[in-house]
């Protein structure tokens, strides 16, 4: 299934994560994974975890970093990894010569959450641009 527009994959979800919940006769949700009962105004909204099955594309997903969420495939095998969107005013060069840069100016630039939780700067691989299981992360 390709994905024509993004908000069709709009899910709420608990602070834990979880986006499958059971909509109580009080009008209030519980989420099925750790239970917690909350207003549903009260749960964050976020790409539902079916959107990575059913696929979101990397260039929809790079809309999705400059507009400061994180994302990532369900294909990577790391548990946590996640890309976010470092601005040019968020980061600043800090190193002696012979490495000085002079006057250049820092871009923005992207960066992955690794699974040993450690942040690096990322390039996208041919398999990467081309897959269509991105989402969006619950912060």
């Amino acid at each position: 299934m390709s994905v024509e527009n993004i908000q069709d994959h709009i899910a709420y979800a608990c602070e834990c994560g979880s986006v499958n919940f059971a909509l109580l006769k009080s009008g209030k949700i519980e989420c099925n994974k750790c239970s917690e009962i909350v207003k549903h105004s009260d749960w964050k909204k976020t790409m539902s975890e079916d959107c990575c099955s059913s696929g979101m594309s990397f260039g929809n997903a790079i809309e999705k970093l400059k507009l400061g969420d994180k994302v990532a495939r369900a294909g990577w095998n790391g548990k946590g990894m996640w890309l976010g969107y470092v601005g040019s005013d968020q980061w600043r060069l800090s190193f002696d010569a012979p490495l000085a840069c002079g006057d250049a100016a820092p871009l923005p630039w992207i960066g992955m959450k690794t699974a040993d939780n450690n942040f690096v700067p990322w390039l996208a691989s041919q398999t990467d641009i081309l897959a269509n299981d991105w989402c969006v992360v619950a912060s």
